[in-house]
């Protein structure tokens, strides 16, 4: 089976927890939309686990992006990989105030091997992913697709399809998708009763970030399988 998640933000257990839910093995395929670390406690733990697995595959959210600027001025070890151009964007005051100082601590102590080896890992994540499962074509981006750009994705530059809200209830897309996933916005955000649950828009969005990381406020880690459209929830 064909799974989808969205902004864990360093909530490890949860994620465990849903591997388990949906009986994730070697055979099935996991699609993570952007957002694996900050705010969490436990954001190098996730990274480490992804990476470690064969059958799971990352497309990048504006909290890597956050990550790929900023943290090469904490750990000079990442100097050497990291493009200039990126780090000159950088401001770790405006990353710490968005989580990026629990991310900088989960990685803390750990080996400069291991800590480029995540580095890598976020800089070279793509800024969307495009399956087609069933017959069906899905795009998976972490936030959305500007409405001028709705019918030409591959267009699209880094800021847009990792920072942009969108309409969730307008239709993307031809040629390139029939469904568009994303994340970024919990969806108590934008339901009428605040439900922390996968919001299926009047087009064909989907967005599947249930909010995760604010259990104290109800969120959940949601999970679609993208041959049965089966939702699942810790």
């Amino acid at each position: 089976m064909t799974y989808v998640i969205s902004d864990l933000h360093g909530t490890y257990r949860k994620y465990l927890q849903l591997l388990e839910l949906i009986g994730f093995g070697d055979e099935d395929t996991l699609y993570v939309v952007g957002d694996i670390c900050d705010r969490g406690e436990e954001s190098a733990e996730i990274y480490l686990d992804v990476m470690g697995r064969e059958n799971v595959f990352c497309a990048k959210g504006n909290h890597e992006l956050f990550l790929e600027r900023n943290l090469p001025a904490v750990f000079p070890c990442l100097e050497d990989i990291a493009d200039p151009e990126t780090v000159a964007k950088g401001n770790i005051a405006s990353w710490n105030k968005n989580g990026g100082a629990k991310t900088i601590k989960s990685l803390f102590g750990r080996k400069s091997e291991t800590i480029c080896d995540i580095y890598r890992f976020v800089r070279d994540m793509p800024n969307y992913i495009q399956i087609t499962v069933g017959g069906k074509r899905f795009t998976l981006v972490h936030a959305g697709v500007p409405e001028d750009m709705r019918n030409r994705i591959s267009e699209c530059n880094a800021f847009d399809l990792l920072w942009v809200r969108p309409d969730y209830d307008a239709v993307f897309g031809d040629k390139e998708m029939d469904v568009l996933i994303v994340g970024h916005t919990p969806t108590p955000l934008i339901t009428e009763n605040r439900e922390a649950k996968i919001y299926r828009g009047k087009g064909n969005i989907i967005n599947i970030d249930c909010g995760a990381v604010f259990s104290d406020a109800g969120g959940r880690l949601g999970c679609l399988c993208l041959e049965t459209m089966e939702e699942y929830y810790v």
